[in-house]
């Protein structure tokens, strides 16, 4: 009869030990999920200025390099665009991040520095462009900007995949109750 109370006191423990198990891992599995889900709205948050910011950065180069507008009309705008990006930058260190995370914000953090290279390679452009000093200027502030607008396409082009691959990992958002 020992044996059996022995044998029981054991099995208890046992299942005991079993349940506190699933209760710790769910409860770390809840909060990897809500971190995950933080990270993902943010990056959400962010990329929708990004994206749009560069979007029109591109539309302006766009025209400049087709000469449907003047490179001097646009170096404000351009300007403007890097030292959102720079502001960008900012925002995307201060996303919430997981272990799991940092690789993805260290790759969106080099997108949008690919993009300022871009956009500043293109402000030079511009600037060479609006002071008009000759045709070999010319020539190298056209090619700056080409370059530049191509450098900004495949930088946005990279933050937009990055996003979406976080999109696509993230748990979906809670159902309303």
């Amino acid at each position: 009869m020992d044996t059996i109370r022995v044998a029981a006191l054991l099995g208890f423990i046992a299942l005991a030990g079993l349940v506190v198990y699933v209760i710790l891992r769910s409860r770390t599995a809840g909060r990897e999920s809500r971190d995950s889900r933080a990270f993902a709205d943010g990056v959400a948050r962010v990329a929708e200025q990004v994206l749009g910011t560069l979007g029109g950065a591109l539309a302006l180069l766009d025209d400049v390099r087709r000469h449907r507008m003047d490179a001097a009309v646009a170096l404000p705008a351009v300007e403007a665009a890097l030292a959102s990006t720079e502001r960008f930058v900012a925002d995307v260190q201060a996303l919430p991040a997981s272990p799991q995370s940092h690789a993805v914000r260290a790759d969106l953090e080099a997108d949008l520095r690919r993009a300022e290279r871009a956009l500043d390679r293109t402000r030079h452009g511009c600037r060479i462009l609006a002071d008009g000093r000759g045709r070999g200027r010319d020539l190298e502030g056209q090619a700056s900007v080409k370059r530049g607008y191509l450098e900004l396409q495949h930088a946005r082009d990279a933050f937009a995949h990055h996003v979406a691959d976080v999109a696509r990992a993230a748990p979906p958002p809670p159902k309303a109750r």
